[in-house]
This record gives structure tokens, C-alpha cells and sequence, in this order.
């Protein structure tokens, strides 16, 4: 695989995202244009002129402020009766969510590590069974691999047992819930357990580390029995753990937030009895809104007589307004479709493919549908001018020439649907197909074939996905012949 530093996006490659996406960008900028419309219209409206619904309003407004004295004496009401409880009651739940944080803060072993100087020991090892599998009669013989690794994962957090040792090797006495954050057994691929310890002293960590490690062995094989346990790998070191320092950030900051929460509460408390005690300046201040409602009703009866405005103003605001939120909506539209295609982690064209890996390509078979724009987006992503049967024969013509003589397994990241699309078009017998990630049977048809041929689909096949298969292959020792796109 070549170094991804060194891939480019071409200017093509992102002239041809933007006409992929020219429907849904169309569509937001006409939604943009009708709201533009709709805003300029109104606008425009409203600066035109007065209308008898609007002198209504005036006059109803006028009305309602002359009954203000008594919905003064019901505000008062409600501030007593519902909204000074309901802010006393806030503050008994923010007291709360504080108390709880700072305990947190104070408690978590996982708070308590130096980011910048974390002690850490990791230990991982792969789980092998003596069961055998009788391929003619498939069904009746189950590995019980991937359940050895699972009760390995499950044992330490629900033994009180190992649990109180952690505590004593640690020298805490933490709950069960700080030490999870510290001390994680996990698995990986029903194949591979990994146990993860970190201390403030790396060594701490490392005894924990074994600790867990023999128990774990020691429980299984007293009950259990029949597999084997190979360590793969183990550090005990010190690092830089940016998760944690971006935790103690996140705990701060949920703490602060907290504290900050409960002290609005009590100052929302606080005005709200400063409020009871002023009501009477509130009725003051409804006497000056009746006067004000009143002028504003007189001020718009008189504007009444006025025309709505000239209708070539109307119709060009409304224009104005609909052009630029038209052109907003186009901006908008191409800059989510370029963050999209730029952000989304897919392989969408064959220079995804030349400018990262160094196996070849094969083949690129068009799209059977038909899209706007179709030829020109092929001519930027340079895809053959063919037919779909007629691409796909070239491309394994192409893959025949480089694996004369070899036995091969067609694979796709997007699963064995995807992989057996192009058998109709192989001769000479069944291929195997499937997806080596996810798929035992295909994983296992590996052993019989000296590499694999890659079945990819531009749009929905993800690059870390491909990356995976390929350091599958290069693991088990397989040669990948090339790929082919669809």
C-alpha cells in the first residue's frame, strides 16, 4: 500500500462529486429561492403599508392592555404558587448534579492519571481450541473459540473476588465502576483478547495486568479446559494519553457547567422574589403600555388611508430576495456535497484507488443506471466508454493475464452479494466469494487459493474497510492480483 500522504484530489475528481450531486444541490437552492421569495415578499409588505388587519390588531391590542391590571394579579399568582416551587425545585436537582460531578472529580482513578504521563501495560493473546471442524458436515462441529474469548471479557468485571485483589494491587479502594474505567479485557474478533491496565506507576499496572491474565486462564481451565492461550504481545511503559486529558477537559467542563447551572438557579430564585416584590412598578408599566397601545392604534388608523405601495417595489424586493438566497443555497448545496465527498471515507473513483494502493487495477465497470450529466462525469472520472458486460469481460481478461495458472477468491468489503457480481462472467467453474472481514467461509477459502482478486463499488465501498482487507491478505500471506470497481 503506498503512503496516503502523497494522494491528491484532482480538480476533476471533485467537478465530477459536485455533477453527482446536481439534483440534491438543485433542490436546496430552489427550496433557498422560494424562502427568499417568501421573505422578500413579506418584507415588502409590511414596509408597503398599513391594512385594516393590521388597525384590528392595534384596536384588539389596545383592549387587551386596558385588562392588564388583572393579568398582573394572575402573573403574581403564578409566580407564587407555580414558578417560585418550580425554581426551588431546580436548584434541589442542580445541588444534586453537582454534588454528583465533584464526587466524580474527587473519586475516578481515571480523573486521578496524568495524561501526559500515563503508566500503562497491555497484554494480548490469542485463544487457540484443540476442536476440529469436520468440513463434510458442516454444522454439527462449533469452535468454541469465539465463546472462550467472550467468558474471558465477561469474568472480570462480575468477580468480586478479582475485583478486591485489583483494589489491593492498586492499593484503593475505588468501586467497581472507577476500576472498569482503569482496567478494561476485551475481545477481538472471537480471536485475540487484550487486557489494558493504567496506573500512575507503569509497574503497578504490569502486576494487575499478569494478575488478570493468570486468573483469567486459571477460572477457564478449571472449567472450560481443551484450548490453549498464546501471549502475542505486551508493553508496560509510560505515555501521552490524549483520551484522558481530553476526559479531565470533559469532566471540568460538565462540573463547571453544573455549578454554573445551580447558581443560575438560585439567582432565577432570587429575581423572581425580587419581581413579587415590585409588582406594584409592573402596574405602573401597564398604565404606560395602555397609552402606548393606544397611540399606536390612532397612529395606524391614520396611516390607513395610504396606498399599499407601488407594486414594481413589491416584485422587485421580492426578486432580490429570491436571487440571493438562491445563490446561498447553491453555496450551500456544493460546499455540503464537496464535505461529503471529501469527509465521507468512501471510494468514489479510480484515482482512490491508483493513488493508494499498488496493486492493479483491473477494471472500472460503468454504472447500469442511468444519471444526469452521465457522460461528462464519466469522461472526469475517466471510465471506459463501454457497455457494463463488455467492461467487466476486459477487466477479468485483464485479471486472466496476471493469474495464469493460479487459484483465486473473489472479495468485497460490501459482502458476497457484492464479491459474486461479476461471477456470470468467469468460466470454468464455481469461484469461492465473500467478505474475509466478516465472513468465516471466506476467510476460510483463503487456504485454498493463492490470492484474491478485490470487487469493489465506487459510492459505498469504504477505504478503511479496503485497507483492511488488504492487511488481512498481507497477513495470511495472500497476494491480491488486482481489484475491479463497479
Amino acid at each position: 500500500m503506498k503512503n496516503t500522504e502523497e494522494a491528491e484530489i484532482r480538480l476533476s475528481d471533485i467537478a465530477a462529486a459536485l455533477l453527482k450531486a446536481f439534483r440534491p444541490i438543485l433542490f436546496v437552492a430552489l427550496a433557498f429561492l422560494l424562502l427568499g421569495a417568501a421573505f422578500g415578499f413579506v418584507k415588502a409588505g409590511k414596509a408597503a403599508a398599513v391594512t385594516e388587519e393590521d388597525v384590528r390588531l392595534a384596536e384588539k391590542d389596545y383592549l387587551a392592555a386596558k385588562d392588564a391590571f388583572s393579568e398582573a394579579e394572575l402573573a403574581l399568582s403564578r409566580k407564587k404558587d407555580w414558578d417560585v416551587p418550580a425554581a426551588e425545585a431546580a436548584i434541589v436537582r442542580s445541588e444534586q448534579i453537582a454534588l454528583h460531578r465533584r464526587e466524580y472529580v474527587d473519586n475516578s482513578l481515571f480523573y486521578a492519571l496524568d495524561p501526559f504521563h500515563c503508566g500503562i501495560s497491555r497484554l494480548s493473546f490469542y485463544v487457540e481450541t484443540d476442536s476440529k471442524i469436520d468440513p463434510s458436515a458442516p454444522g454439527l462441529g462449533v469452535d468454541p473459540q469465539a465463546s472462550i474469548v467472550t467468558a474471558d471479557t465477561r469474568i472480570f468485571s462480575s468477580d468480586g473476588e478479582i475485583l478486591d485483589r485489583i483494589r489491593e494491587l492498586m492499593g484503593c479502594d475505588a468501586s467497581a465502576a472507577y476500576l472498569k474505567e482503569v482496567v478494561s479485557v476485551y475481545g477481538v474478533s472471537d480471536r485475540f483478547v487484550e487486557i489494558v491496565v493504567r496506573h500512575a506507576d507503569a509497574q503497578v499496572a504490569e502486576k494487575v495486568a499478569d494478575y488478570l491474565y493468570e486468573t483469567l486462564l486459571e477460572r477457564l481451565n478449571g472449567s472450560v479446559g481443551g484450548f490453549s492461550a498464546n501471549t502475542i504481545s505486551r508493553f508496560t511503559g509510560y505515555e501521552v494519553d490524549w483520551e484522558i486529558n481530553d476526559h479531565h477537559l470533559a469532566a471540568e467542563d460538565n462540573l463547571m457547567t453544573a455549578e454554573r447551572n445551580l447558581q443560575e438557579a438560585k439567582d432565577k430564585l432570587q429575581q423572581l422574589k425580587d419581581d413579587i416584590s415590585t409588582q406594584e412598578l409592573e402596574l405602573a408599566e401597564v398604565k404606560e403600555k395602555v397609552e402606548r397601545a393606544q397611540k399606536a392604534f390612532e397612529s395606524k388608523k391614520a396611516a390607513l388611508a395610504s396606498s399599499f405601495g407601488e407594486g414594481k417595489g413589491v416584485v422587485k424586493k421580492t426578486l432580490r430576495y429570491a436571487l440571493i438566497m438562491f445563490a446561498g443555497g447553491l453555496l450551500l448545496g456544493c460546499f455540503s456535497a464537496l464535505f461529503l465527498f471529501l469527509a465521507g471515507g468512501k471510494l468514489e473513483n479510480q484515482s482512490g484507488i491508483l493513488s493508494r494502493y499498488d496493486f492493479p487495477l483491473l477494471g472500472v465497470l460503468p454504472k447500469k443506471e442511468r444519471r444526469m450529466f452521465d457522460k461528462t462525469i464519466r469522461r472526469l472520472e475517466g471510465d471506459p466508454e463501454t457497455d457494463y458486460d463488455s467492461a467487466a469481460r476486459v477487466a477479468l481478461q485483464n485479471f486472466r493475464s496476471l493469474a495464469v495458472g493460479k487459484r483465486f477468491c473473489v472479495v468485497s468489503s460490501l459482502g458476497k452479494e457484492t464479491a459474486e457480481k461479476l461471477a456470470a462472467f468467469f468460466e470454468g467453474g464455481d469461484v469461492p466469494c465473500g467478505d474475509i472481514l466478516r465472513d468465516s467461509s471466506a476467510v476460510k477459502a483463503l487456504a485454498d487459493v493463492d490470492g484474491i482478486l478485490l470487487v469493489e463499488e465506487r459510492g459505498r465501498s469504504r477505504i478503511g474497510l479496503i485497507d483492511s482487507e488488504v492487511l488481512q491478505a498481507s497477513s495470511l500471506g495472500k497476494e491480491i492480483f488486482g481489484i475491479i470497481l463497479l
